[in-house]
């Protein structure tokens, strides 16, 4: 039997944050955000949030693409759970949350016990700087995996 942790029993949105460095303009960049590590209850994103220390000033040629990954328990996942490019028009505000559109696909937007959140800064053409910062992930819990 999987063991049951606090979070496997608390119903309503839950959150988790962390901190994002700096990335230099032309640099790709791969950083884990979540890890659910333990329990047995399955977590629905519900919400991606970014919150840069720096502005940030889209652009429609040279830009990025920020999205959260789902890797699986492998590593090798390609599960897109939330995406935002940075082009024209989308900007970023020093210390103001900038909500990461999610995917439509529900069953991508689960994280099974084990599984593994990965934030992915790619660039395009000769790319932009991205801000250190602060993600938020927030999910649901939505039933047992081990069922």
């Amino acid at each position: 039997m999987a063991k049951l942790n606090a979070q496997d029993v608390v119903s309503g949105d839950l959150s988790e944050s962390v901190a994002i460095p700096a990335t230099a303009i032309t640099v790709d960049d791969e950083v884990p955000v979540m890890h659910h590590n333990g329990g047995r209850t399955n977590r629905r994103v519900t919400k991606v949030t970014y919150v840069p220390d720096a502005a940030i000033t889209g652009d429609d040629t040279d830009n990025f693409i920020l999205s959260v990954v789902n890797k699986g328990l492998a590593g090798i996942g390609t599960d897109v759970v939330a995406t935002l490019e940075f082009d024209t028009g989308t900007d970023g505000v020093k210390g103001d949350g900038k909500d990461i559109p999610l995917t439509a696909t529900l069953a991508d937007r689960i994280v099974a016990p084990g599984e593994v959140l990965q934030m992915e800064k790619t660039e395009t053409a000769s790319g932009l700087a991205m801000p250190a910062g602060l993600l938020e992930i927030t999910y649901e819990n939505v039933g047992d995996a081990a069922a």
